[in-house]
């Protein structure tokens, strides 16, 4: 072999993390880039129109409400109607910026959660987010904005594990200005106050700092002090449904909003409640890595299955935390990949005009959940996941 040859499969050695992370983040582009034309009947009904009356308004728009928009968001479409690629282009720029910190979030805390100063591991994290078929179709074929809320849970979730409980409530914060759906994590930092007792229930408080500051630029032009709230409060009257594309346990049955709705929440309560009960007492149970991602996958799960008015966008961070727990601990490897399928086919319900989904794939995903609940509390009990001779993926 030359010299050359050498010098240039030594520095191809040296480097190849920085390769591998390249080549994926171009293939991510790649993988994006067929879907972008694409325009959704969410799209053409509710965003364009929307878009437009920002653009038409400029900065002016922040001090009213235009469509579901919570005020940070609309201050971001603001921004974007200086951009000269059009508003379908623009929405989806936005969403993909944020896949691509969404990655770097998932490949940190997988790092973290693993213990181990290798960064395989965050490469395998990164690159599993990114390529993730549902995080692609969601940003380029849909133009929703899931990546951003679910970019700040993830970052808060792992300053959470690693005790940096302020700027964890920071994020936690921050995801609630984007998106309602991030109180599908706030019973974990419940559970982690109750069990380990390191932080006040005042500590919300900085949450909710960050939630307001995020909302700065609706109060400068004029927005109410209560409008951030409200916006979430008159979203929950939009859709009366028990189920929205999501084969959750109200897929089964047939039952009218009106009369189940109350019913669904009070489930939901009484779950988490359990899962509570059970947990008190057990003082960090919650440090091992694993039973923390699994009780971080297993609270958004939990809300998807039985809240009411799920849409099937709603496991976006929950599939993305089944992910990061089946990097770490391999066995989880099936539950992860077949929720991951059943979030794509229901993907395709909608973006394809693909068959709805039958009762009996609602069945399946209840005991896809009863399955993984089960071996979440099974780890609790018995402190499998804290065996010695357990090595994190050799499972």
């Amino acid at each position: 072999m030359l010299s050359a040859e050498k010098k240039f499969i030594s520095a191809l050695e040296r480097n190849r993390f920085w390769l591998f992370l390249i080549l994926v983040t171009a293939f991510g582009i790649m993988a994006r880039m067929p879907c972008l034309p694409n325009q959704s009947d969410d799209y053409t009904a509710f965003l364009q129109p929307w878009f437009d009356t920002i653009e038409a308004n400029g900065f002016a728009s922040l001090g009213s409400q235009v469509g579901e928009y919570s005020i940070t968001y609309q201050f971001l479409i603001v921004l974007l109607t200086y951009l000269p690629f059009g508003s379908l282009i623009n929405y989806k720029l936005l969403s993909i910026v944020f896949d691509y910190l969404l990655a770097v979030a998932v490949g940190k805390l997988v790092y973290v959660l693993s213990g181990k100063q290798d960064r395989i591991i965050f490469a395998a994290g990164y690159a599993a987010a990114l390529l993730c078929p549902t995080v692609v179709m969601n940003s380029a074929a849909w133009a929703q904005c899931d990546s951003i809320y679910s970019f700040f849970c993830v970052m808060s979730l792992c300053y959470l594990y690693e005790k940096k409980d302020i700027r964890a409530f920071v994020f936690l914060g921050l995801a609630f200005a984007f998106k309602l759906q991030a109180i599908f994590i706030v019973p974990v930092f419940l559970y982690i106050y109750f069990t380990e007792k390191r932080f006040s229930i005042l500590y919300f408080l900085i949450s909710i700092g960050s939630f307001y500051t995020a909302a700065l630029p609706g109060f400068i032009f004029g927005r109410d002090l209560l409008a951030p709230i409200t916006i979430y409060l008159d979203q929950k009257s939009l859709y009366h449904s028990m189920t929205l594309n999501i084969p959750n346990l109200w897929g089964i049955f047939d039952g009218e909003y009106q009369y189940y709705s109350s019913l669904a929440i009070s489930i939901t309560l009484l779950v988490y409640g359990a899962a509570l009960f059970f947990t008190m007492g057990k003082k960090d149970i919650f440090a091992d890595p694993v039973r923390f991602v699994s009780l971080c996958a297993w609270s958004c799960w939990t809300a998807a299955m039985f809240l009411p008015g799920m849409h099937e966008r709603y496991m976006y961070l929950g599939d993305i935390l089944l992910i990061s727990l089946a990097l770490i601990r391999r066995r989880y490897t099936v539950i992860a990949v077949s929720a991951v399928l059943v979030s794509i086919v229901t993907y395709g319900t909608y973006l394809c005009d693909l068959p709805t989904f039958t009762r009996e794939t609602s069945i399946l995903y209840i005991l896809l959940w009863v399955v993984f609940t089960m071996l979440f509390f099974r780890d609790i009990f018995t402190g499998s996941s804290l065996d010695k001779n357990d090595k994190g993926n050799a499972d």
